[in-house]
């Protein structure tokens, strides 16, 4: 098993952060051709969370392209489909993705947390001593596009907020100004 844990620091409160995932969600699943919501609908269960627990179902279909050389020489492309389920329970989210030919061989688990700090907490998910021992830690700067892959109209060194006044970022924005990504406002 594999244990890494990614840190983002984003210059958002929280609530702005949940409204803009779900905006992302919604936009992606309608722009990607290859992807196909089976199910999105309200949970209904307790929760400490203040809004409504949401769990979507998506089907990726897999092309040549998007595989491994050594997958696409013995599987059929018609079969190569990823599937996806999504809680989404704020500040608490989790990603199951599986792919059904392989049966319960793969699957990837992504537990995600939306904490306003700087991205120093040791021990977020509470992982026992020996997940802590198999854990990697990486920081991701946001605002580094070293290998030029943003898109002009998102890239936050370029673009500015007006309606909350921040960015543009500049590169270890999060170094400089944790302030940013410890905001309870």
């Amino acid at each position: 098993m594999l244990l890494k844990e990614v840190r983002v620091c984003v210059p958002y409160t929280i609530e702005e952060f949940r409204a803009g995932a779900l905006f992302c969600s919604e936009r992606f699943s309608a722009q990607n051709r290859a992807a196909a919501v089976l199910q999105d609908q309200a949970v209904e269960y307790p929760s400490e969370s203040e809004h409504v627990s949401l769990f979507v179902r998506r089907r990726y279909k897999l092309t040549r392209l998007q595989m491994p050389a050594w997958l696409s020489s013995f599987v059929n492309q018609d079969s190569i489909m990823l599937l996806e389920k999504h809680w989404y329970e704020f500040p608490r989210t989790r990603s199951l993705y599986t792919v059904p030919v392989f049966g319960d061989r793969f699957s990837c688990c992504v537990d995600t947390i939306y904490i306003a700090d700087a991205g120093n907490q040791d021990n977020v998910f509470g992982l026992d001593p020996e997940e802590l021992a198999i854990r990697s830690v990486h920081s991701i700067d946001i605002a580094d596009d070293r290998d030029g892959t943003f898109l002009p109209d998102e890239n936050p060194q370029k673009i500015a907020s007006k309606k909350t006044r921040r960015g543009p970022l500049a590169p270890g924005f999060m170094v400089y100004s944790s302030r940013d990504c410890d905001r309870s406002e």
